[in-house]
């Protein structure tokens, strides 16, 4: 999976990313299961992230014009809680709409959460299942959606610059 640029985020992200990649490559079968549970976190957190990043630089041309005063920074902060409160649901669409995402991404991406929200549903049927196969194919699907999601918040933050970041970023990662 490709690593994210962004310096405060870096270490959350880029630590699943690498525990992802060893539960691949050394085909640890009894941590895929944990392996898909932290990848459907992790999309939804990053595609928060890419949404706030976009939303910024939508508006950074107005920022830049004003003094970095209380306005400024309120209204960035309202940005940022505005994102973070969106569920996974509405971050998909809301992604869609600011053209974020295409359409064919979007499907993919909804499909995951579709089934993220039945997995907790499910999950002691995937358990005695032991169905290795199944289970890795899901998790390399999640960490070939979670790798296009990092390259579009990897082109955000290009555009934008480090440093916006620091504002709130963490927050978003739970």
């Amino acid at each position: 999976m490709e690593v994210i640029k962004s310096n405060e985020i870096t270490d959350a992200i880029n630590d699943v990313i690498a525990d992802i990649n060893d539960i691949l490559d050394e085909e640890r079968e009894e941590r895929y299961l944990e392996g898909i549970i932290l990848l459907y976190g992790l999309i939804e957190n990053i595609l928060k992230v890419a949404l706030y990043y976009r939303m910024i630089l939508d508006r950074i041309d107005e920022l830049a014009k004003e003094e970095v005063d209380d306005d400024a920074i309120s209204e960035i902060e309202k940005v940022f809680e505005f994102i973070k409160n969106l569920d996974f649901y509405k971050s998909l669409r809301f992604a869609l709409s600011i053209r974020l995402i295409d359409y064919d991404f979007f499907h993919e991406l909804n499909e995951i959460r579709k089934n993220r929200n039945s997995v907790v549903h499910q999950l002691w049927l995937l358990q005695n299942r032991k169905d290795n196969g199944s289970l890795r194919k899901e998790l390399e699907n999640l960490a070939t959606q979670t790798s296009i999601l990092i390259d579009i918040l990897n082109k955000l933050i290009d555009e934008v610059g480090l440093g916006i970041e620091e504002i709130h970023i963490n927050n978003f990662i739970k």
